[in-house]
């Protein structure tokens, strides 16, 4: 099949892949030892964790379907590749909701597992890997594997935030969690410093399901954005308009644009403390309703830079690393700071630990930007950090493998022998 649509959000990395596979429930057909294979959903990760250059990549939109689903416990099981804003729908629909759903609307099933995506309420739910039940593993020797905590344990954990190394995961069993509206009751309250956004986040997280703080990291202020469920009896399909702004913000962004906008976007908003009702997608999803936003950082694209801190070292790490990028005259076009609890996945290799995580994007700039985010990977590995693979794009092997040295030796004797990916190869070459 001709390769198409195949690429990663950030854009930095060319996806080159050898063939594209559509695969369905009926597929098995792996080619000998020797051939390189990898599970491919949306290519909503950011840099190279979904790319498998010179190998095969197979597509999984097809495996699209909700198998069961008893609305009486709210146990779901839904094939890999469907998309989340589909299982939303279906699910609050009978008044449940997928319990940790990450900052997109479009990723998958499959997708969501293999990157053990993190939401705004961690501090409560954990990852979304703590909510998975059961999965059914196809691995390149042809057998179907289901794992869980109780069976074939090891492949769950390792695939859990496996990052679709272990094999392609067909189906994933979910306990969802019970709602009573799909809108939120949202409470925006200013802050003008590090400081009092991450205070005002740890004091919030006690009243509220969601958190997260959009912050003009430049200047160190911003807005923290708290929410919960309103018990209406409302449930509003997802996403129910689209605007195609990309190629407008793709000629008027840059350094300047973005950095003006940072500061209209503060002031503009409330000065003290704001209560207001936001459907899920406007809390959840803001940059969905623009189709390819990531376009419009023109060709070079963008990189996201996520890292997680310990909460005693987070305000340090964090300023230092502003202090870097300003350095080098990089600017975050958007912020989101969040509070990662206590509360552990299951998976081997999942990026949350207790503390803060903070999310930047940059522009690519070429080597300017690569210094500079280097240089910021040092200040992680300094405080006990390491930064989130699904968003990585640049990080140098010998640095990744500082970051996860605990976890690499147990994840690596799971990995399926014939499948692999870009980014892989360049982390643990």
């Amino acid at each position: 099949m001709t390769p198409d649509n195949t690429d990663s959000w950030g854009r930095t990395v060319a996806s080159v892949p050898a063939q594209v596979l559509d695969v369905d429930s009926s597929f098995k057909a792996f080619e000998p030892s020797g051939h390189r294979y990898l599970p491919y959903g949306l290519g909503r990760s950011y840099g190279d964790v979904c790319l498998n250059n010179g190998g095969t990549l197979l597509r999984t939109r097809r495996l699209n379907s909700v198998l069961e689903f008893d609305a009486t416990t709210g146990v779901m099981k839904v094939e890999a590749g469907a998309i989340l804003v589909d299982v939303l729908d279906a699910a609050s629909a009978k008044g449940w909701y997928v319990p940790v759903i990450p900052g997109t609307g479009f990723v998958t099933i499959g997708g969501a597992v293999a990157n053990d995506i993190h939401g705004k309420n961690h501090h409560r739910r954990g990852t979304f890997g703590c909510h998975v039940l059961a999965l059914e593993l196809l691995r390149s020797d042809g057998l179907h594997y289901v794992c869980s905590k109780k069976q074939n344990e090891g492949l769950f954990r390792a695939t859990i935030g496996g990052m679709g190394l272990t094999g392609m995961v067909t189906w994933v069993q979910i306990q969802l969690m019970k709602i009573g509206s799909t809108r939120i009751a949202a409470q925006t309250t200013a802050c003008k410093s590090w400081r009092d956004i991450i205070q005002l986040l740890h004091d919030q997280d006690k009243q509220y399901e969601y958190t997260v703080a959009w912050v003009d990291a430049k200047r160190g202020r911003g807005h923290v954005i708290a929410g919960n469920h309103v018990h209406d009896g409302i449930y509003e399909r997802h996403l129910s308009t689209t605007l195609p702004l990309a190629p407008l913000l793709r000629t008027i962004l840059f350094d300047a644009t973005a950095d003006l906008h940072n500061i209209i976007r503060f002031f503009s908003m409330p000065s003290g403390t704001k209560p207001s009702i936001m459907s899920a997608s406007k809390y959840f999803h803001p940059l969905d309703v623009v189709p390819r936003w990531n376009t419009a950082y023109g060709d070079a694209g963008f990189f996201q830079y996520q890292f997680v801190v310990p909460y005693e070292h987070g305000l340090a790490a964090i300023e230092s690393v502003i202090r870097i990028l300003r350095s080098h005259d990089v600017i975050s076009y958007l912020s989101v700071l969040k509070i990662f609890g206590t509360k552990a996945s299951p998976g081997i290799m999942s990026f949350p630990q207790p503390g803060l995580t903070l999310a930047l994007d940059v522009p690519n700039k070429g080597l300017s930007t690569l210094t500079a985010l280097a240089k910021c990977d040092e200040v992680i590995l300094k405080h006990g950090g390491r930064i989130y693979p699904a968003k990585d794009a640049r990080t140098l092997a010998d640095t990744f493998q500082k970051m996860y040295e605990q976890q690499l030796p147990a994840f690596t004797s799971y990995i399926d022998p014939h499948f692999s990916s870009t980014f892989w190869r360049r982390v643990v070459p």
